[in-house]
């Protein structure tokens, strides 16, 4: 019997029960708790509710020259009562505009609910210039939550650009090893990357024993999605267990701290993380794109003045912004300045 053929029998119960699981709940289960964490707050997504135009100057900081966001939110996306994420205040197009004109070197389109390979393919046919990623949400819109098929499905799309497999958000609970196995044993069509595993809203217990597997497994790049969030919070001291466990084991700290209205508490801890990870494990993304948070490359540079007051050198936040985001992406490093 074939690999693929003995995969897809052994998916099958699994396929039925989270089906049967899902018409159960999809019905009268509200999804408020996404609500909450696609809005943006002190702690939450994106961070600050505010009026943003398109036409705000761009920001203009050396951090961002060559800098790429690995977890950018944008439109075409969904708005509406079933996952109540927060509406995107840009597209893929906008987002290139304004990245692009303050020196940023790429992003990877977030997705919760989708695969984004598609759209990684067209920016780069329409802008050639710059360095457009895709990937895959593992939530129910997928497939039966963790999906391998998804996955493979994603790395045989022209092109080959979708990169980041995100464990599940909205849909989290647990999570099957069998997906951490695909990631390990497939290369992207055409371009011949790995995939990158991202391990999603889950507990920091549950990301810990992900993180084991997927080494294990032989997963090559593995970033921690958002610890310092509440739909995770991971301790000091769980970060730099996680980051121990690879070479390639990445913490990822998301924008919030940056804001002006940021407390003085959100930025030490966030602080005290990236320095518990080191910032040759840490990479610094926006997480932003939600209606009435900051632009993407705003919200990046916001950290990176954050983090020079609190002692962060500018080769620090090039490790962090640049360095390290080539090195998962599979890319030629940035020239060092």
């Amino acid at each position: 019997m074939s690999v693929s053929r003995k995969l897809k029998m052994s998916v099958l119960p699994v396929v039925a029960a989270t089906i049967a699981f899902a018409l159960v709940n999809v019905v009268g289960q509200s999804r408020g708790a996404g609500a909450g964490q696609g809005a943006g707050s002190a702690q939450g997504r994106g961070g600050g509710r505010g009026t943003y135009s398109l036409s705000d100057p761009v920001p203009d900081d050396p951090a961002l020259k060559g800098a790429i966001d690995l977890h950018a939110h944008q439109d075409p996306d969904s708005n509406g009562p079933s996952y109540g994420q927060a509406a995107r205040s840009d597209d893929a197009m906008d987002l290139y505009k304004r990245a692009k004109a303050a020196g940023m070197r790429g992003f990877v389109i977030k997705e919760h609910l989708d695969q984004s390979a598609g759209l990684a393919y067209y920016m780069r046919k329409m802008y050639p210039d710059f360095e457009f990623f895709g990937g895959i949400g593992s939530n129910f819109t997928t497939g039966a939550k963790v999906n391998p098929w998804a996955v493979i499905h994603m790395t045989e799309i022209k092109g080959g650009w979708g990169r980041v497999v995100w464990m599940p958000s909205w849909d989290s609970e647990n999570s099957s090893h069998r997906v951490i196995h695909v990631i390990a044993s497939n290369k992207t069509r055409d371009s011949n990357g790995d995939l990158i595993l991202a391990t999603g809203h889950n507990s920091p217990e549950e990301d810990l024993m992900m993180i084991k597997e997927a080494v294990s497994a032989g997963v090559k790049h593995i970033i921690v999605t958002h610890p310092l969030l509440d739909v995770v919070e991971m301790t000091d001291a769980q970060i730099k267990e996680a980051v121990s466990l690879g070479p390639e084991v990445y913490a990822e700290f998301t924008s919030q701290f940056g804001l002006p209205t940021a407390l003085p508490e959100v930025v030490k801890r966030y602080v005290s993380g990236i320095r518990a990870a080191g910032v040759e494990h840490s990479v610094l993304t926006s997480d932003t794109g939600q209606l009435g948070s900051p632009f993407q490359p705003d919200a990046l540079a916001n950290v990176a003045r954050t983090l020079r007051k609190n002692g962060f050198t500018e080769h620090e936040l090039d490790i962090m912004l640049k360095v390290n985001q080539a090195k998962i992406l599979g890319i030629a490093p940035p020239p060092s300045r």
